[in-house]
């Protein structure tokens, strides 16, 4: 199920556990979180989407005034993308967190 207000996905149950409004089944272009990450890392996993040509979007958990009181190491983002291309981002979040990268992506000219 699919919870407009929380743009998460989530199962048993007709409503959000988090929300608690009436969830319903996802449409390709829904906009789902693929996670939830401090702002360094969502910046970079958000370049790193768009590279493989996955639009995303970033969206503050804490807001513009407690990041501002907490500072921004406090921040933490979600990442979010076309419920179409879930999992294919899920798949990329994954690999970048885990470290598991093609040799190709960390070279630099000169290595080549």
């Amino acid at each position: 199920m699919y919870c407009e207000g929380c743009k998460r996905l989530y199962s048993g149950g007709t409503r959000c556990p988090s929300c608690r409004r009436p969830g319903r089944e996802p449409l390709p272009e829904d906009l789902v979180v693929v996670c939830d990450r401090p702002v360094l890392f969502a910046e970079m996993l958000s370049d790193i989407l768009r590279s493989e040509g996955i639009e995303n979007m970033k969206q503050g958990i804490l807001g513009a005034g407690l990041s501002s009181i907490l500072g921004m190491q406090a921040e933490k983002v979600s990442i979010l993308v076309p419920y179409a291309l879930l999992e294919e981002a899920k798949e990329i979040e994954e690999a970048f967190f885990a470290g598991n990268f093609p040799e190709e992506a960390g070279k630099t000219q000169t290595e080549e």
